[in-house]
């Protein structure tokens, strides 16, 4: 990882981008994670030439192209992946988290724990890092938010009896349609990553019959008729939780 705590030199601003342009160039050929890193740093100061921004951000796609390019012999640590879920640096956590997923988590139990208990970590990397607990079948009480979910035991998003039964019941009632089938399960996925743990910990609620119309309404064929009063409750928590 780069060093923090090297500063900007007295050189004017233009002579200081050039060198850390040239220096970032450089790592990606030679190390891609380090350059991930220098480059996210750059982009994240107070303050940033025009110019230079565009330059740097078309340098972080080349750094993750190439990290990517050379996964299997260069790879993000556990402890880096966690530590920039929980950082600022968005647009390497999509990266993180697909990182995190191939590793042993048992070790690092209380990390995770207490990344559950940050409020500013977005609800869709915790539910996220929660079915991969899931996948591992690790046995332990983790506290998120005013809850505690074990993964053993309250089993992961999708298998679970509020999962399951709206599942079914989605698949029942929209049989002869499969795209109002289709939509309505991705509905169905997203509320439960967005609503996370709440909808672990709901139980049997059917909640089919909004998820079908919120489908049908995304396909422009809802009809007025078919509208319940949690419907756009539930469309609001979806898709606010995702803007």
């Amino acid at each position: 990882m780069p060093d923090s705590n090297e500063q900007r030199s007295s050189n004017s601003p233009k002579n200081y981008y050039d060198v850390i342009v040239e220096k970032i160039k450089t790592k990606i050929l030679e190390n891609s994670k380090e350059a991930l890193f220098l480059v996210e740093k750059e982009l994240n100061a107070p303050y940033i030439p025009k110019e230079y921004e565009n330059i740097f951000r078309e340098l972080l796609l080349k750094a993750i192209q190439n990290y990517e390019n050379n996964r299997a012999q260069i790879k993000l640590s556990p402890s880096e992946c966690l530590e920039i879920l929980i950082s600022k640096n968005r647009r390497l956590k999509p990266l993180a988290l697909a990182e995190l997923r191939n590793y042993a988590l048992r070790p690092f139990i209380n990390e995770i724990n207490q990344l559950f208990q940050k409020e500013e970590i977005e609800i869709q990397i915790k539910a996220s890092i929660y079915e991969f607990l899931c996948e591992q079948d690790i046995n332990f009480e983790f506290k998120i938010g005013k809850e505690s979910l074990n993964p053993v035991k309250n089993k992961s998003l999708v298998n679970n009896s509020f999962y399951l039964l709206n599942r079914n019941k989605i698949n029942e009632k929209t049989f002869k349609d499969v795209s109002i089938t289709n939509v309505a399960l991705e509905i169905l996925n997203s509320y439960c990553a967005t609503v996370f743990p709440e909808a672990i910990l709901i139980g049997e609620k059917d909640y089919s019959t909004e998820f079908i119309y919120i489908a049908k309404k995304l396909l422009g064929i809802e009809k007025d008729e078919e509208k319940t009063p949690l419907c756009d409750i539930i469309y609001s928590r979806i898709f606010s939780n995702n803007s």
